[in-house]
């Protein structure tokens, strides 16, 4: 990998899979099966899945700015 590592910020870490999902509002099944597929920036510390705050706000940034239109929420009618 050519990424360049960013560097540690105390209170960026989010440790495990609840916190993650608590962090994005989505299921702790959904975390799994996002980062099972390499669609969700993680690390893991021993077994348990860590993510960094920014790097996941970051990424839900992207993925909605470049989310299909059968994905995106629907929008309200007007």
């Amino acid at each position: 990998m050519n990424q360049k590592t960013p560097p540690f910020v105390p209170g960026q870490m989010l440790y495990g899979a609840k916190a993650m999902a608590e962090f994005l509002g989505i299921t702790t099944r959904q975390v799994f099966h996002l980062t099972e597929r390499g669609r969700l920036p993680h690390f893991r510390v021993g077994r348990t899945l860590c993510g960094n705050r920014s790097t996941l706000a970051e990424w839900a940034v992207q993925v909605e700015a470049g989310a299909p239109a059968e994905t995106a929420p629907a929008q309200p009618a007007e």
